[in-house]
């Protein structure tokens, strides 16, 4: 490749979402490679990422990856650790510290069995350790004087995790029946106990250590194939998390760190009974007076291992469930709302990610969607749920679409459980005879036609579950139930997926035929001058806009309103990217302004003496007076 890395990143950062492209979401645990340890993890995920590659995505939407534990029976939505990676998802081939078996065989090859993966990669772990502090460690090493670096840098998280790993393993994971001074972490009990077990945190801070490492030459090997990672961010902590026994201010507990209410939802189209999550609610309002501190330093995190982020349960910022003892009793109470949202726009998506995408989905007030859009983040069109609206073509938005996602069934199963009459409706809108054997069960050749109905609807996003590529009919969470969830294996291994070229040819020439893989890029790119504002929608008079504009054009190029921005432009320049799959890409324009006048406007490109509009999308922004 001929691109400068800097360069490459900038491009993006801000071209990319001015282009519709496709992708596919799977869970990490989901994958399947020979020779993993009963679990899909970041050795399975090289292989992954070869063969999105092969097929021309641009994405990979990924589970939450923090750690989790067997008491919230694996959930991936209910993290004992906001900053942390769970070690489940180590590559165990490349430890330096631990001789690469030829083969590691670990599990079932159907579903994840957490407690052998865990005792598996643990024992690898707890053997690498005692080589590194044997043989680095107590001599100083050039790679003690890294871990030590890493263990500084990450401290204001990492020395809390630690220190409630290692009680954990002393005391028990609920912290509920701890000992008095520990649960309320008495300044120098906790000293005492940090001295007397230096050795076990250690051991914690290393294998975070070999995580970020890993992860981090994971995501290196991404942006080389141009796949972008969309990372996935819960709403809520575990009530049993090192984030709730280290800061207990934060939220709804008492002063034994027993939850006062629980987070939830109403009853509602995936669950008639509503839902009780034994998950620790915010104490929102000391949150906002450290200018939601945290939340930032937790996106900041998570925009570190990926590109892009999904953030949970959208409807909580704006308003919650809180619920004491059954889900249908709950109350909906107010959120941070667009004060915290448009913070996070400001701070961490136009500066560190190419976008956020917003979980819209369930029963979504206006003031939910007015927040969203606000805040520039994409929202979700659903075909199990939308499917009417995309065949009638009167979808509103053009945001990011999938057939299904991790909480309800795959279009297989959905198919199953639909009336006749209705399945006679999708067929004959996808133009397909309703026979019998259509009826009964979804043919592969339907199932492809409604894939290509996304890819072929001007989405930004399409991005496709696995599940949905090859035909699967199981369940990654069942929503009416806590157990046996979180285990699915993706019947197919990444193997096979490569050697099927039946697969393979579906999905690749749909991405071709709908101009999503990445040479329409450049050709668009080449072709059409395009514009962008940086992320968010609405601003403050005296506010800093940046527009983003390309064109392969020789003629001038101004990003231009119809009111009066200010005439000058505070900060102009040109940045010229070198290459891009071999081929020149054009020119990025970086233009930044100073709004001066109430009002909603609309943005558009002038090249030369001509006016353009910006690529399927009515760009408008909205200025108004501060508070």
């Amino acid at each position: 490749m001929c691109y400068d890395r800097d360069d490459y990143t900038e491009w993006m950062r801000n071209i990319l979402p001015l282009i519709n492209v496709s992708g596919v979401f799977s869970p990490l645990f989901a994958l399947r490679s020979d020779g993993d340890c009963g679990i899909g993890d970041i050795h399975s995920a090289y292989y992954f990422i070869d063969w999105l590659f092969k097929n021309d995505q641009f994405v990979w939407q990924i589970l939450p990856i923090n750690e989790t534990s067997t008491e919230s029976y694996n959930n991936p939505y209910s993290p004992i650790s906001a900053f942390a990676f769970d070690p489940i998802y180590a590559d165990l081939y490349n430890i330096p510290d631990f001789p690469a078996p030829q083969k590691f065989v670990g599990g079932s090859k159907d579903y994840v069995e957490y407690d052998t993966v865990r005792r598996i990669k643990t024992t690898v772990f707890e053997e690498a350790f005692k080589t590194f502090y044997a043989s680095e460690l107590t001599l100083r090493t050039n790679r003690a004087k890294e871990f030590e670096d890493f263990c500084n840098l990450q401290h204001l998280w990492l020395q809390d995790y630690t220190l409630f790993k290692v009680l954990c393993d002393i005391y028990g994971d609920d912290m509920l029946i701890w000992p008095e001074d520990i649960k309320k972490r008495k300044a120098k009990v906790l000293k005492q106990f940090s001295l007397q077990h230096s050795e076990e945190i250690k051991y914690y801070s290393y294998v975070q250590w070999i995580m970020h490492i890993q992860w981090g030459k994971l995501q290196e090997y991404a942006k080389s194939k141009h796949i972008s990672i969309i990372g996935d961010v819960p709403m809520y902590m575990s009530y049993k998390s090192a984030d709730v026994w280290a800061h207990p201010e934060m939220f709804q507990v008492d002063e034994q760190l027993n939850p006062k209410v629980y987070g939830g939802s109403p009853p509602d189209g995936f669950n008639d009974q509503g839902q009780i999550w034994k998950l620790a609610v915010y104490n929102w309002k000391a949150l906002r007076e450290n200018n939601y501190s945290w939340w930032l330093d937790r996106l900041e995190k998570t925009s570190e291992y990926c590109d892009a982020i999904r953030l949970d349960h959208f409807r909580g910022f704006i308003e919650y469930w809180s619920v004491k003892t059954q889900p249908s009793e709950g109350k909906w109470r107010k959120g941070p709302g667009r004060l915290m949202l448009n913070i996070i726009a400001k701070d961490i998506a136009d500066e560190k990610l190419k976008g956020i995408y917003a979980e819209d989905l369930g029963v979504i007030t206006l003031a939910v969607e007015n927040a969203r859009m606000e805040a520039g983040f994409q929202g979700y069109v659903v075909f199990n749920f939308h499917y009417k609206e995309i065949l009638s073509r009167s979808v509103s938005e053009y945001n990011c679409a999938q057939t299904c996602t991790h909480d309800i069934p795959p279009l297989q199963l959905w198919w199953r459980n639909l009336e006749k009459e209705e399945k006679k409706h999708i067929l004959e809108k996808l133009g397909i005879v309703p026979v019998d054997e259509e009826i009964l069960e979804l043919q592969e050749h339907t199932r492809w036609s409604i894939i290509e109905t996304l890819f072929a609807f001007p989405f930004r996003s399409v991005i496709i579950p696995l599940r949905d590529i090859i035909g699967s009919d199981k369940l990654i969470n069942n929503a009416y139930t806590i157990v046996g969830n979180w285990r699915y294996r993706s019947e197919m291994s990444i193997e096979d997926l490569m050697n099927d070229e039946k697969i393979n040819s579906l999905l690749r020439n749909l991405t071709y035929a709908h101009g999503r893989n990445r040479y329409f890029a450049n050709y668009f790119i080449r072709s059409s001058p395009a514009i962008r504002v940086a992320t968010k929608r609405t601003y403050t008079i005296g506010e800093q806009v940046t527009i983003w504009a390309l064109s392969e054009t020789k003629e001038p190029v101004e990003a231009v309103t119809n009111l009066p921005i200010k005439d000058q432009t505070e900060d102009v320049k040109t940045i010229p990217l070198q290459c891009f799959e071999k081929q020149p890409i054009g020119t990025l324009y970086k233009f930044t302004y100073r709004t001066w006048q109430e009002g909603e406007y609309f943005l558009t490109l002038k090249v030369g003496e001509r006016y353009i509009s910006e690529y399927k999308n009515d760009m408008r922004i909205s200025i108004v007076k501060k508070n």
